[in-house]
Formats: C-alpha cells, sequence, structure tokens
C-alpha cells in the first residue's frame, strides 16, 4: 500500500504493508509494516492510500494484539518520564485513575496512607510539567501537588492568570 502519512515531523511518501486495524479511545490507528518492522500510523493522518498490485503476507509469527499491549506500554513509558507527589481526597483519587492507564496502574498498587484531614499522599507518573498543570488542575480542589516545585508553581501560575482573566485580584489568589 502506497500512503503519504503527515506526522507531527513531516509528511513523507512510504511504501507499508498492512496487518491490522486498531481502534483505542475512538481513534483508529494502522499497523503496517515499514522497512520490515511493524508501525503505527494513526489513520486522521493518512494523506492519501492507494492499493498496490503487489501481494503482501502478514509474518506468521506477527500478532496484532501483543504487538499493540506492547506498542501502549512503550509509549506510556516514554510519556510518563517524572513524579509528582500529590495530596487527593477519595474523589480525587479516583479521578487520578482517568488520566491513563500507567496512573491506574500505579494507584492500584500503591497503599497510601490516610491523614486525618482524609487526603492520601501518593505518588504518580507524569509526563511534561505543561501537560500535568492542565491535568491537576482539572482535578483540583480534589487533588493538590506538593511535588515537584516546578509543577506546583505552574499550577499557582495558572490559577493567578485564570483569576485575573474573571476580574478576580492576584492578591486574593494565594501563594
Amino acid at each position: 500500500m502506497a500512503v503519504v502519512y503527515e506526522s507531527w515531523k513531516r509528511t513523507s511518501a512510504r511504501i507499508v504493508g498492512p496487518l491490522g486495524l486498531v481502534v483505542k479511545a475512538g481513534i483508529w490507528y494502522l499497523v503496517a509494516n515499514l522497512d520490515d518492522r511493524p508501525r503505527t500510523f494513526h489513520v486522521s493522518n493518512l494523506r492519501s492510500a492507494k492499493l498496490l498490485d503487489s501481494r503482501i503476507r502478514r509474518p506468521k509469527t506477527f500478532d496484532l494484539g501483543a504487538y499493540w499491549v506492547n506498542s501502549i506500554e512503550r509509549f506510556e513509558r516514554g510519556l510518563y518520564t517524572r513524579e509528582a507527589t500529590l495530596l487527593a481526597t477519595q474523589a480525587g483519587r479516583k479521578a487520578l485513575a482517568s488520566l491513563g492507564s500507567v496512573v491506574a496502574r500505579r494507584l492500584a498498587r500503591s497503599a497510601p496512607v490516610r491523614r486525618r484531614d482524609g487526603r492520601v499522599k501518593l505518588r504518580i507518573p507524569i509526563g511534561s510539567i505543561e501537560d500535568a498543570t492542565g491535568q491537576f488542575l482539572r482535578l483540583s480542589p480534589e487533588v493538590e501537588v506538593l511535588e515537584p516545585a516546578a509543577l506546583r508553581q505552574s499550577i499557582i501560575e495558572r490559577a493567578r492568570n485564570t483569576a485575573k482573566l474573571y476580574g478576580v485580584a492576584s492578591s486574593r489568589v494565594e501563594r
């Protein structure tokens, strides 16, 4: 199959050998051989696709399900390169599980100690400070970030800017 694919780096023309289609969270992916290795492509990033006359054979040892599980695990390991220490209410802990399977697995393995105020202290994997800021802001006030300091500061700055946008004096937003 001849495809034109637009990645986040560039648009390129490629010849691929289709191995299967996978849907995750409503998003379709094409798994295809490229240079004798299976690769994953967002179907929505395919700008064109044309069947070729040549016959494609799936390798006998290829297992689409196993490939997909391994691919997701590799992707998530590369995405979550840092950790954050948090305080979370019971509702906050439940909401944290919706951040993805890596976070949900960590929460399931943890046995946090409940504090007097009812919150628990947790350590969870995060990606970039910018992404984590948006994720944790929407979980506030059920989740409070303790560390890293850069993440905590980023959340404070975003809260100040939001308060300013809505006409709340910055002196009313705690430091």
